[in-house]
């Protein structure tokens, strides 16, 4: 799931705002972590808290530059004390979330997610998270209720959809799984990720040319996705297509030499083209890199002797 921290409007924090100087460092910090400015914008912003203490905007923003440092934990503690001070504010409450989560924190930010979407119902972005959340600790029915909050609230939003799709097909919930992939397809369009993602539902659904054709477009889309060119060619195999299987098996083995199931697909696809040499040496390089999987294959190809 893609998170990212919101670097908040000062406008927010104009009612009771301190003394000028404290707005006007504040201001800058915010400035500097718009630019990816962080180490600067953290200077700027400790500078703004030894002014003023209970400033909530400058912790707010010391949490969000810290995060894009990657230092988490100062993050949430930050973000902890922004929200301590102002409790009403939405957006605060998803950031230390989205902080949390990035701290790999998960049941510490599930309830910030849902604070947050609790004081503001309307917010995707929240739904979404608490999905992902919920879905990372198993509570799978909460997140399938979290994901269809947020696409009532936004039925365009594809990255909603895609989530919900994928969790379906973890339910072996397909159908719904493959409807909502459509959705998001049609959203987003060109998307390698979301058509290897269909794939695999139609796959699933022993929809074998629909699931080789959006593999087909998943290795257009990105020529290094690795899974996809997998994928494709265990599909051709059932299609019968042998020879357009092995460029895909050897594809996968020139950007992940060590991918033993490529390997053990390549050596069957050569067997059934009646290459038996050719899959005898893929037999043998297998046994570097998973010997119980060679031994398998090993078997197979014995068992095949005319």
């Amino acid at each position: 799931m893609r998170t990212t921290i919101h670097v908040l409007a000062l406008a927010l924090w104009v009612v009771g705002a301190p003394p000028a100087s404290v707005e006007e460092q504040t201001r800058q910090g915010w400035s500097l972590c718009k630019s990816a400015r962080f180490e600067e914008a953290v200077a700027a912003f400790q500078e703004a808290l030894r002014l003023d203490p209970t400033f909530a905007s400058a912790h707010l923003g010391l949490g969000v530059a810290y995060s894009g440092l990657g230092r988490h934990d100062a993050a949430v503690a930050a973000l902890r004390e922004a929200v301590r001070l102002r409790p009403a504010l939405a957006e605060g409450h998803y950031d230390l979330g989205v902080a949390l989560q990035k701290a790999g924190r998960l049941a510490e930010a599930a309830p910030a997610f849902q604070q947050a979407a609790a004081l503001k119902p309307d917010y995707a972005a929240a739904w979404v998270n608490l999905g992902w959340t919920y879905a990372r600790l198993g509570s799978y029915a909460r997140a399938v209720d979290a994901y269809r909050q947020a696409i009532r609230l936004r039925p365009d939003h594809a990255e909603a959809l895609r989530a919900l799709g994928m969790l379906y097909g973890n339910l072996d919930r397909w159908p719904e799984a493959v409807e909502l992939l459509e959705r998001a397809g049609a959203l987003v369009g060109e998307d390698g990720g979301i058509q290897y993602d269909l794939g695999r539902a139609y796959a699933r659904q022993g929809r074998t040319r629909a699931a080789a054709a959006a593999f087909e477009r998943a290795v257009r889309l990105e020529p290094k996705l690795t899974a996809a060119h997998f994928e494709l060619g265990l599909a051709r195999v059932d299609l019968g297509l042998d020879a357009p299987a092995m460029v895909e098996f050897r594809e996968v083995l020139r950007l992940q030499p060590d991918h033993a199931p490529a390997r053990y697909n390549l050596a069957l696809a050569l067997l059934a083209a009646g290459d038996r040499a050719a899959a005898q040496e893929e037999q043998r390089s297998l046994e570097a890199v998973d010997p119980n999987l060679a031994l398998q294959l090993a078997l197979r190809l014995a068992g095949d002797r005319p």
